[in-house]
């Protein structure tokens, strides 16, 4: 009897069709406690209960990797608006500090130290009251700070979103060997 893959994909039920699946919720639900605690041990240990479900729910598990990839691009967006913020309000006293803080070093942002900025502002030549040089510091070490646990997430969102699609890519694989008819399996080496 020989197996065809089409048809194992196409009969096999999957549960995750739709937003409104309650292991998908389920998944968000432990993805957000992961951030609040800054342990990604909890979606690991439901992906892993999901990856031994025999078959596993292939569907599932890419619809949890597309909102791990929504959520780090809600993330990396919340990054770029913190930078973006400290940039807007030396803009106003006429300071850009681009050049301390490019946008295309977003990742390291949250290293920036506030003393370096202000000095930026002074060598520029803009003359910085002593309680608005407080304020600035007081800003630029709130966004940091805000920065850095964003930072942290989006680190933790790409691992998992890294361990997910592996995950996927092996038993996906792992299943086209299981439904793939036994006298076409040839010995192949990839070099």
């Amino acid at each position: 009897m020989t197996f065809d893959l089409m048809d194992f994909f196409t009969e096999t039920p999957f549960v995750g069709t739709n937003e409104d699946n309650p292991l998908r919720r389920q998944a968000l639900d432990l993805f957000d406690r992961c951030l609040a605690e800054g342990n990604e041990t909890p979606l690991i240990a439901f992906i892993e209960r999901q990856i031994i479900v025999e078959p596993p729910d292939l569907q599932l598990l890419g619809e949890i990797a597309d909102d791990l990839q929504q959520r780090l691009m809600t993330l990396r967006t919340s990054q770029f608006h913190e930078r973006e913020a400290v940039v807007d309000t030396f803009a106003q006293l006429g300071v850009d500090i681009t050049p301390a803080i490019p946008a295309n070093a977003l990742d390291d942002y949250y290293r920036v130290q506030p003393g370096a900025l202000i000095t930026l502002a002074y060598k520029q030549g803009t003359p910085i009251a002593h309680d608005e040089t407080a304020r600035l510091v007081h800003l630029i070490e709130e966004s940091t700070r805000t920065a850095g646990r964003l930072h942290r997430e989006i680190e933790m969102t790409i691992q998992l979103q890294a361990l997910l699609d592996d995950w996927i890519e092996a038993l996906s694989v792992t299943a086209s060997w299981r439904y793939w008819p036994q006298n076409d399996r040839r010995e192949t080496y990839i070099h």
